[in-house]
């Protein structure tokens, strides 16, 4: 029973699973100097830092972040190493969008209420809500992403969706927004499956006997119902399904495929 709080409010309440590794290279080793190691190896291979200090220098010099704001901060290594190794797929798959700006640093934002994380195309920030900054942060991430995978707002239960999700959207800028090409084939394919779930309906945030059906609707296609919120979403919750799932769903798999040129 979804309740009557509205999608908006289930998604603010609440990322799945610590998984590190994942498609965009196998973890290999801790660092005490990160940079200096990853120069010595030339392969795209992630490298967890085991302090804040070095997740930080990692994250601007071989991420090529301006600022690492939310780092600075203090929070823990465990989260700041989950930030780094999204921001690391992110790049090692659609190219550089650090160096071009898209994305230039990862802050917290502060008295905004049922804000989890956000992406600004404004700074080419991805910002946090509040709760990054706890100690046990990672266990509310974990907590909040099975519970809004459970009930079909996201497409996955691993603890960093939701960061994946946000840098899917730096994703979209760069690739729909200044490629006409890539942004017709995305927006056939989302009209084709929103379609397929939500037939000729309105989308709409509120929780009633048609948006019940529509997120059963999209649990079957293996996706989630706030992906068809638009276009952005399709294609930020698209990625995030790539990335965090163990069986990410073939809008996810075709979605990536058209981003990449193929």
């Amino acid at each position: 029973m979804l309740g009557e709080a509205g999608i908006d409010a289930l998604l603010g309440m609440v990322t799945g699973g610590i998984s590190l590794a994942g498609k965009g290279g196998k973890v290999l080793k801790y660092a005490d100097d990160v940079g200096d190691l990853a120069k010595k190896e030339k392969t795209a291979k992630f490298i967890l830092a085991k302090d804040i200090d070095s997740a930080k220098k990692y994250a601007k010099n071989e991420l090529k972040l301006e600022k690492t704001s939310v780092f600075d901060k203090g929070i823990n290594v465990d989260v700041a190493n989950g930030i780094n190794k999204a921001i690391f797929d992110i790049k090692n798959t659609f190219g550089n969008v650090t160096e071009k700006g898209y994305i230039k640093d990862v802050s917290v934002f502060r008295n905004v209420k049922n804000s989890y994380a956000k992406y600004s195309i404004n700074d080419g920030s991805i910002y946090f809500g509040e709760y990054i900054l706890d100690d046990d942060a990672i266990n509310k991430m974990k907590e909040i992403a099975e519970i809004n995978n459970k009930w079909g707002g996201w497409s996955s239960n691993n603890t960093f969706h939701s960061v994946y999700h946000e840098l899917g959207h730096a994703v979209y800028r760069e690739k729909c927004a200044m490629n006409s090409e890539i942004s017709e084939k995305i927006v056939d394919l989302y009209s084709k499956k929103y379609y397929n779930i939500v037939g000729n309906n309105q989308w709409t945030k509120n929780i009633n006997a048609n948006s019940i059906k529509w997120i059963s609707n999209a649990k079957k296609e293996n996706f989630s119902y706030y992906g068809l919120r638009n276009e952005n979403e399709f294609v930020a919750e698209a990625i995030a399904q790539y990335f965090c799932s163990d069986n990410p769903s073939d809008i996810s798999k075709e979605v990536v495929k058209i981003l990449l040129g193929e």
